[in-house]
């Protein structure tokens, strides 16, 4: 028999033994690769501020997938009793998943750079584009759904510029792209309108020749009206003496086929009043004989191809008048001049003046040619 002593010796030393096996396990024991996983969280993390997922999606979700495996291997693992763990396979995933991020990074950086340069070619092209929209139509009275996809594609163009000088490429490249849809159909209508309009400029250009060969023949003077380009032209004798901007009906593209259309009609007409200072709504005025007979003979032919509501009515008092100088269309149809060239056009003319009114005498690539107040001939 142990004497107490004893006894109690022994089991002191059983009790450290056992410390000692715990110890010695709880070092040896396998331990998960925390910090490995953190590292390939914080690359995926990095990642994703790169915005991968839109620049690099397939790599980046390639590293996702391998993000997902790491956590339910950790947990099956956990699972386990703790001398059965092995986390190795765990470690090495960790290391793949780290790798793969970085690789989608890389790659979203390349690529977003690569794109930030696509976006500044847009952004170029696109701000000429605009340029020339606005330079070639407007002026025109082009349809408003139109004028409001022009407007509408402009402002996605500077928000997209904005986004771009944020840093924001994934937006500036979608605004550029729908700018580019919006814009380029409006342009692209509006180009069909315009053709089909000038189409016509044969017709106006005989016209034009008509009048000149008049006053050549007449010696006297005559009136052509260039309304594309804005311009009054003044000949006499047949050689053009002055000319004189103009402002016009706010529809003023197309023939007036109706009242209260604000359209400036196309034509050959006279002279058939003087209106002077105090007589006029508009400081003076040069009454033309419209509608002549070729005008009210297309818009009877006009209301009875149902063209024209039945309670249409054709109007008149076109004139010729000052006031102008606003710098926009705004009449009811009529041409207005500034105070002072109507004083000049109206010592120029007589009754039965011929005055012509035209669309355009030379399409879209004259526009230089209109008349301002500092080239009058």
């Amino acid at each position: 028999m142990f004497r107490p002593q004893h006894r109690l010796y022994i089991i002191g030393i059983g009790i450290l033994v056992v410390i000692i096996v715990l110890v010695i396990i709880s070092i040896l024991h396998p331990k998960p690769p925390v910090y490995q996983i953190y590292l390939s969280r914080k690359a995926l993390a990095k990642a994703n501020r790169a915005e991968a997922n839109y620049y690099a999606s397939e790599a980046f979700q390639a590293a996702q997938k391998s993000w997902q495996r790491i956590l339910m291997m950790w947990r099956r693992e956990n699972q386990k009793a703790f001398y059965r763990r092995n986390y190795k396979p765990l470690e090495q995933l960790a290391k793949q998943t780290q790798l793969l991020a970085q690789q989608s990074e890389r790659q979203a950086l390349r690529a977003r750079d690569s794109l930030k340069n696509v976006a500044r070619i847009e952004l170029a092209l696109l701000l000429d584009r605009l340029a020339e929209f606005k330079e070639q139509f407007g002026q025109m009275p082009i349809e408003e759904a139109l004028r409001r996809n022009a407007i509408k594609g402009e402002l996605l163009v500077l928000e997209g510029k904005a986004a771009l000088e944020r840093g924001q490429i994934k937006q500036a490249i979608h605004n550029f792209q729908m700018a580019e849809k919006l814009i380029g159909q409006s342009g692209k209508t509006t180009k069909e309108m315009l053709d089909n309009y000038l189409s016509n400029i044969p017709l106006w250009r005989r016209w034009s020749q008509e009048t000149i060969a008049e006053s050549k023949t007449n010696q006297n003077v005559a009136l052509i009206v260039d309304k594309f380009n804005r311009t009054l032209y003044v000949y006499n004798q047949g050689e053009l003496i002055h000319k004189y901007p103009i402002e016009l009906g706010k529809n003023w593209m197309g023939h007036k086929r109706q009242r209260g259309d604000n359209a400036t009609p196309e034509g050959q007409y006279r002279i058939i009043k003087k209106v002077g200072k105090g007589g006029s709504k508009y400081y003076k005025a040069l009454v033309l004989n419209y509608p002549n007979q070729r005008d009210l003979q297309e818009f009877l032919n006009a209301k009875k191809a149902g063209q024209l509501p039945k309670n249409a009515q054709i109007g008149g008092s076109i004139e010729i008048h000052g006031d102008g100088g606003k710098g926009i269309n705004w009449t009811q149809g009529c041409i207005a001049l500034t105070n002072e060239d109507i004083d000049e056009l109206f010592d120029l003319v007589t009754l039965n003046t011929p005055v012509t009114i035209v669309g355009a005498l030379n399409g879209t690539n004259n526009k230089s040619t209109s008349a301002s107040r500092n080239d009058r001939k």
